[in-house]
């Protein structure tokens, strides 16, 4: 998702639960803003991506839309997404790139480069912090299997990404992605309810404030 289409969605998403987000990580961790400080952090700056773009110009790729993205490159290819990840996954082996390339369900495809991940993200938030982190696809792996983090899945999510979510005592959503992540927001809040009424630290503390600075 480009920037500031995540932007958008966010400030909307602030205005109906009434809570101020303080970050965005978009481009799979390559690009992190940060709302209080009004700062961009960017990762990455990769050559092989460079080279990438400049090889792929030789190959036949089926019809795409491209977006722009700072630290990756995405394009979507929509029905045709399979035979443009073949093509792209044989110039990234051929060439011996350091790069990965994720699909989505929606037609789109990100190349990404070593480095970029959104454990990136962690950097910013305290250590003691609790984050609960949301996640459907392989691209999500490296923040659902870290240490700090408690992952949390919908029915239609990845096998592999569900294998993790058991493993570490998360929520699995018995619907897809959409009702599936409101029933895991709802089952986190009903957690941080049940703290409050046991802790009295928590009193004056909002669930819907709570958890919005939790989730990631």
């Amino acid at each position: 998702m480009h920037l500031g289409k995540a932007c958008l969605s966010f400030k909307i998403l602030s205005i109906k639960l009434g809570v101020n987000p303080r970050f965005i990580c978009a481009e799979n961790g390559g690009h992190i803003r940060d709302f209080t400080m009004g700062t961009d952090s960017f990762f990455g700056n990769s050559t092989d991506l460079i080279r990438f773009d400049s090889l792929i110009q030789n190959e036949s790729l089926p019809f795409h839309e491209p977006e722009d993205k700072v630290s990756i490159c995405t394009k979507r290819f929509g029905r045709n997404l399979l035979a443009a990840k073949k093509i792209i996954e044989a110039v990234i082996s051929k060439n011996k790139l350091c790069l990965s390339v994720f699909i989505h369900p929606d037609g789109a495809l990100d190349i990404v480069p070593r480095g970029i991940n959104k454990t990136n993200l962690l950097y910013c938030i305290p250590h003691e912090a609790v984050i609960h982190y949301i996640g459907d696809s392989y691209n999500d792996l490296g923040m659902m299997r870290h240490t700090r983090v408690l992952p949390h899945t919908v029915a239609n999510a990845e096998q592999d990404v569900k294998k993790v979510v058991l493993a570490k005592g998360g929520h699995i959503a018995p619907t897809p992605v959409g009702l599936g992540v409101l029933i895991i927001l709802h089952n986190i809040l009903e957690s941080l309810q049940s703290e409050m009424r046991i802790n009295n630290y928590y009193n004056n503390v909002g669930p819907s404030s709570m958890v919005m600075g939790l989730i990631i």
